[in-house]
């Protein structure tokens, strides 16, 4: 019995990948072993998948993450050279301080696209450092920190 629920809910969860699910009417299995199956579809939408709040629930994603944490980064100078100073050492936390607003120069467009990979911000912060003049190894670090803390910003 136990074997055939969690066999339904196997299935189940194929379906919401959009598989044909088979569901199991446990009900109709008499004892002389003949069974009866019930194939169904599943049609996934938000009704059925998500609970009654998925439009909330949907608007925490990626995008929103990255940007929150680009937006701790600007406002929060000290708390983000404290971040990139405990992952990345007090080298890239000084780079980090004296080119503060080569970073924040590369991180604001940001803000203003559609959809926010966190690499885009380490792409942005790395292109601008090796703009202003810091070594490649150092911009990495920094870039790396950067998207470190847009993690834990949020």
């Amino acid at each position: 019995m136990n074997m055939f629920k969690s066999t339904t809910l196997f299935l189940a969860t194929l379906g919401v990948a959009g598989a044909v699910a088979l569901s199991i009417d446990t009900a109709k299995v008499s004892a002389d072993a003949t069974t009866t199956l019930q194939v169904s579809t599943f049609t996934p939408s938000i009704n059925n998948v998500y609970s009654g709040n998925a439009v909330n629930e949907s608007k925490i994603g990626g995008t929103w993450i990255v940007k929150q944490g680009i937006k701790g980064i600007i406002r929060n100078r000290a708390g983000a050279a404290k971040i990139i100073t405990n992952t990345m050492g007090g080298k890239a936390g000084r780079i980090f301080n004296s080119y503060y607003y080569d970073v924040t120069a590369g991180l604001k467009p940001l803000l203003e696209w559609s959809e926010v990979p966190a690499q885009s911000a380490f792409d942005a912060t790395f292109r601008n450092l090796i703009n202003a003049g810091v070594s490649r190894s150092d911009a990495t670090n920094v870039a790396e920190a950067i998207k470190i803390a847009i993690n834990l910003f949020v």
